[in-house]
């Protein structure tokens, strides 16, 4: 199987744990008698949950030994967007304005900053272009790269 097969089924095995746990969790409790008790009996449900998250957590497994190869993008990836997120949201706010904060007067105060907006800017755009760079990289490897699982 290859690794984005394997990702896209991680995603799908973590929907239907959500699911079976949702109706485990609000069909455990039935009316004596009801149609309910025989569609959603919990034992049969839980049954299926083990055997999923089992499932889940052999492809898990798999998807990290096959990721090994990949991990500092994957790392630098993550970090970029970080670091990304938290310069598009650095204030750059320059020159004077009218404040009255902690005080009963208005005064007029004025802002300098270290790095200001086009230059923010120009780190943000750096930023996503690596970020788009090693997203690319990782997608290639996720469409070559087979992982060990029977799925």
């Amino acid at each position: 199987m290859k690794l984005y097969k394997a990702l896209k089924l991680r995603k799908k095995l973590a929907g239907e744990i959500n699911t079976l746990q949702l109706a485990i969790r609000t069909r455990n409790s039935y009316v004596m008698g009801s149609a309910n008790s025989i569609k959603y009996n919990v034992l049969n449900l839980e049954s299926e949950l083990m055997a999923k998250t089992e499932r889940l957590i052999n492809l898990k497994l798999a998807i990290n030994k096959a990721n090994l190869g990949i991990m500092e993008a994957i790392y630098r990836l993550a970090e970029c967007k970080s670091l990304a997120a938290m310069w598009s949201m650095t204030d750059v706010t320059e020159g004077r304005s009218l404040t009255n904060a902690y005080r009963a007067e208005p005064i007029i105060v004025e802002h300098k900053v270290y790095v200001d907006e086009l230059s923010r800017d120009q780190r943000v755009k750096e930023l996503q272009e690596k970020i788009e760079a090693l997203q690319e990289q990782i997608d290639v490897y996720n469409y070559v790269t087979d992982i060990d699982f029977e799925g």
